[in-house]
């Protein structure tokens, strides 16, 4: 009860934008994460995808989330942001425009430690007797989703072994 205790629920959005091209690797930013202090929290940059992804929690993930519902160009106010962490001089305007783009969003989406180092050297952290905390914190995977159910295979794993040991005692 004192783990549950010190976890929140925060809601969370993650969406992308599709280009024809990786228009990216002409900045140097494949395979890499951008963080930000916008509704667009984290863009993730991938090496092998035409596409960027975008995740925002908590009050960043509510306004991305109006935006996408009320805001018909978000995609100019994602290219402004964007020119900000480019190299001085980028023309914003020289960027493609989408072939495609779509968001899901959760109000209790995502639950965090509220507060604490993660010093977890495996894919989750074993917290008593069939239960773990799974974090992307915990893998080497780019992204909350793609990194959480990284360490959640690996907890799951473990549970798995657990329960087949058990069962043969």
């Amino acid at each position: 009860t004192m783990v549950r205790a010190r976890i929140q629920s925060v809601p969370l959005i993650k969406a992308y934008f599709a280009y024809a091209e990786r228009w990216w690797g002409d900045f140097g930013l494949e395979g890499r994460c951008l963080s930000t202090t916008s509704m667009f929290r984290k863009i993730y940059f991938p090496k092998d995808a035409n596409y960027v992804l975008i995740y925002s929690d908590g009050t960043s993930a509510n306004k991305l989330h109006e935006s996408f519902v009320l805001d018909s160009d978000i995609h100019t106010t994602f290219l402004q942001m964007i020119s900000d962490a480019l190299p001085f001089g980028t023309e914003i305007a020289a960027l493609p425009n989408p072939q495609d783009s779509d968001y899901r969003f959760w109000p209790h989406g995502i639950s965090f430690w509220r507060n604490g180092l993660n010093l977890i050297p495996t894919g989750h952290w074993q917290i008593g007797q069939g239960a773990a905390v799974c974090s992307d914190l915990f893998t080497s995977k780019l992204g909350w989703i793609e990194g959480a159910l990284e360490s959640a295979e690996s907890a799951v794993r473990v549970l798995c072994e657990h329960c087949i040991s058990s069962s043969h005692n």
